[in-house]
């Protein structure tokens, strides 16, 4: 039964760039991206057991370092990907530092100041973020020689990413609960 709902869910997944309109495959691009920031906040939330209400300056930071490496300082999309990343991991210890020094309902409350602060900064910082209206001029990057400048083929990358995320969750899941299991017999 359970072979059933994962083929009708594949299935489902497969049909959008056969039948649906460029703006029915970007929304279900920006989904999957939705899906794939899900499984990270699950992550944090249910393997961490730490509830927070700052989770989504992570994405903007990395996606904002991106973007200015790459529009502003000509970085190439991979190399921008990985400083991007380093960045952000910079951030969240630093945020880290401030924020588990506290726990239940104060934890929650320092993420969202956090938060608070990060997008307080990319409003006002209209010189460098643009404010409101963000970092125009970006393009997609080409992985592997690969242009996703359509809307269908940046669909499929992001299926492809999407669908390695959630093999990556149940490896996670698998290993962790492995450790939990010995930990808690010895």
């Amino acid at each position: 039964m359970k072979w059933i709902g994962v083929a009708l869910v594949a299935g489902s997944l497969l049909l959008p760039p056969l039948f649906a309109g460029d703006f029915y495959v970007n929304l279900a691009s920006q989904i999957l991206i939705a899906a794939i920031f899900a499984l990270s906040l699950n992550l944090l939330v249910g393997f961490g057991g730490m509830t927070s209400l700052g989770h989504a300056s992570y994405l903007g930071v990395g996606a904002y370092m991106s973007a200015l490496l790459t529009s502003r300082y000509g970085f190439g999309h991979g190399a921008a990907a990985l400083l991007s990343i380093v960045g952000t991991t910079a951030m969240a210890a630093f945020f880290g530092v401030i924020a588990l020094r506290a726990s239940g309902l104060g934890f929650l409350m320092i993420t969202l100041a956090l938060s608070q602060v990060l997008w307080g900064l990319a409003y006002r910082m209209s010189n460098v973020t643009n404010g409101d209206n963000g970092i125009a001029g970006l393009t997609r990057p080409a992985p592997f020689g690969i242009s996703l400048d359509s809307p269908i083929s940046f669909y499929w990358f992001a299926l492809i990413v999407a669908h390695r995320a959630i093999h990556a969750r149940a490896l996670i899941r698998t290993v962790s609960s492995t450790l939990l299991q010995l930990l808690l017999t010895h």
